[in-house]
């Protein structure tokens, strides 16, 4: 079994379709396209929470329904972004039969599955707030949760232009650039500091950004011919 090229460009679409329908429903919801979800992924506390969301006592209903319905969004966005990822190493396993390739696959799988745990956790957090619930558990899990799904989209680009780049010779000013996320994330995740970490969220989506528009726009994927 192979992905066809229609394939990796139908999940590319389809992560521009979630990403533009999870603001679009927060806009509608809220009134604003700023939606706080990747601030509230990186809360540490319960005070980090009262201010995304308010306190138990005086709860942001408005926000906290906006963020419950971005979220719905979210689980179609994981499919689409690790089924994106996992084609593309999946193609280059089956065209050159390395197995190294297998450990690429690993990453979007994993990102899938600790990205679908940490919605849970999420919503839990934002219904208990609500409930007037401890939430100090779900902190922690989310906690775990998030970390390892961005360090391992991190390493999925990582993985793949240091790969690609050092094998065939052909290193570019943007293929390096490409493995910034993951030093950045390593910054962010002994610093803590939510600006650090919006940048390291905001290098993956650039990314994702760089093989989308190369997957849609090229007439062969990147991986299947520039870097073969």
């Amino acid at each position: 079994m192979k992905f066809s090229i229609f394939s990796i460009k139908f999940t590319a679409f389809a992560v521009l379709f979630f990403l533009v329908s999870m603001q679009i429903s927060f806009y509608l919801n809220y009134e604003s396209f700023n939606a706080p979800m990747i601030e509230l992924e990186f809360v540490n506390n319960s005070s980090d929470v009262e201010n995304i969301i308010g306190s138990p006592e005086n709860p942001n209903i408005k926000m906290i329904n906006a963020l419950l319905e971005f979220n719905q969004f979210d689980f179609g966005f994981m499919f689409a972004y690790s089924g994106f990822l996992f084609m593309i190493f999946f193609n280059e396993f089956r065209k050159n039969g390395k197995k190294i390739f297998l450990i690429g696959i690993l990453f979007p799988v994993i990102a899938l599955i600790f990205d679908f745990f940490e919605n849970f956790q999420l919503n839990s957090i934002m219904q208990k707030t609500v409930l007037v619930e401890d939430f100090s558990l779900n902190i922690e899990n989310l906690k775990l949760f998030t970390w390892i799904k961005w360090f391992s989209l991190a390493f999925s680009f990582g993985f793949l232009i240091m790969k690609y780049g050092f094998e065939n010779n052909r290193i570019k000013l943007l293929n390096l650039l490409l493995t910034i996320p993951v030093i950045i994330g390593l910054i962010a995740f002994y610093t803590k500091n939510f600006q650090i970490e919006n940048t390291f969220v905001l290098s993956i989506f650039a990314c994702f950004g760089y093989f989308i528009i190369l997957a849609i726009f090229k007439s062969k994927v990147y991986i299947q011919n520039k870097l073969s």
